[in-house]
């Protein structure tokens, strides 16, 4: 499902309708798209990696790089927020910015947790590879 939904986004944001339909977005956001097409792309990859191999250490590196791309996106939204509220923007930048920083802390707690899971994986992952190497 993730796959499919992030295709969605990817082909929503870069060809129909595409950002440039969003009418608060400005000419900025040109800058950050980059980031924010290789987090779904690296989002679609990684989901499909899972498919094919379930394995406790990969889903951690998986969900680490997923991340880790996900949080220069938001991060870059940060710096360059290409957003435009018009002449009355009222409370909305100051919305966004306030969601951009639970996004950013979140994932980095989240980040985290990935590398507690990716450290604890490693020793059940080298036992059970030592063991199907002695059948």
């Amino acid at each position: 499902m993730s796959v499919a939904v992030n295709a969605a986004l990817l082909y929503m944001i870069n060809i129909s309708p595409g950002w440039t339909a969003v009418p608060f977005l400005t000419a900025d956001m040109s800058a950050v798209l980059p980031w924010i097409n290789a987090s779904f792309a690296v989002g679609i990859v990684v989901n499909v990696v899972y498919l094919i191999v379930d394995d406790s250490l990969v889903k951690g590196i998986g969900d680490l790089l997923t991340l880790s791309v996900g949080l220069i996106a938001m991060i870059n939204l940060w710096t360059v927020f290409p957003f435009d509220f018009g002449a009355q923007p009222g409370a909305w930048p100051t919305l966004v910015r306030v969601l951009l920083a639970f996004g950013i802390v979140g994932t980095v707690i989240a980040m985290i947790i990935a590398c507690v899971a990716i450290l604890r994986s490693v020793p059940r992952h080298r036992r059970s590879h030592a063991r199907s190497s002695f059948r």
